[in-house]
């Protein structure tokens, strides 16, 4: 046993330990960096995989497929929900272990392995819903996956998801450009219907965050003081969808 992988579960302070039958050929773009010195190398999976924690249950899956060179059946625990009737290949747990999944193997450059999840990061992107997409982007964005970012695009562009979800849910740079390629979709399609005024626009959109934050008050005080009716503005998110399904 010459080296000790040390992980968190989620909040967890306590680290298990699991220890690797050999140093494996996967751990050699990480050990350099991140073994610590003296005795037994030892890498902490925290420092190796920074942007997610990962769960015990995906990295016993990696460390199987390490020395087996077989992937395992995903566990029942961690990739399904709570319905019974539920088929489990679009709802949030399957998603949430796809992506811990990739994050390992990309950190270890387990290419067949990327190339193996990846398939199945492409069928959710396509099957599910649209909010349960946003951690798929994270996970093509650190793992440099183009593609796979490339058909999240797409799918949120063509999707319902509003202008205020689009801003909270992500980064300036992002955000913008869905807006922006939606905006062009739009044009295409229906000409005439995006001569909006701008000031009437900004407006619908701060009643839209004063929904969003429940602050009653403020959606009041905004539809007092504009022309924007509050059925107005929830019909401009209904049109929004309704021009982009006849695409």
């Amino acid at each position: 046993m010459d080296a000790n992988i040390a992980f968190s579960l989620l909040q967890d302070e306590q680290a298990e330990q699991a220890s690797s039958g050999g140093t494996h050929p996967v751990l050699s773009p990480v050990s350099d960096k991140f073994a610590k010195q003296g005795g037994k190398p030892k890498y902490h999976l925290s420092d190796m995989v920074s942007q997610i924690s990962i769960g015990y249950e995906e990295f016993t899956v990696i460390l199987d497929y390490m020395y087996s060179g077989k992937l395992t059946a995903s566990p029942m625990e961690v990739s399904t929900c709570v319905y019974n009737v539920c088929t489990h290949d679009a709802c949030r747990p399957p998603i949430d272990y796809a992506v811990e999944l990739m994050y390992s193997c990309a950190t270890f450059q387990m290419k067949e392995l990327v190339a193996t999840v990846k398939r199945h990061l492409f069928s959710f992107v396509e099957k599910t819903l649209v909010e349960d997409v946003i951690p798929i982007r994270l996970t093509a964005f650190h793992c440099q996956l183009t593609d796979l970012f490339s058909l999240f695009i797409q799918r949120v562009v063509q999707s319902d998801l509003d202008k205020v979800s689009l801003e909270k849910e992500l980064p300036d740079q992002v955000s913008t450009e869905i807006i922006s390629l939606r905006k062009k979709l739009l044009q295409e399609i229906e000409p005439t219907w995006m001569k909006v005024d701008p000031l009437h626009e900004r407006r619908i959109g701060r009643i839209h965050k004063a929904l969003d934050s429940d602050d009653i008050e403020l959606v009041k005080l905004l539809v007092d003081e504009s022309n924007v009716t509050l059925d107005g503005a929830l019909l401009s998110t209904v049109l929004l969808l309704i021009v982009i399904l006849k695409s």
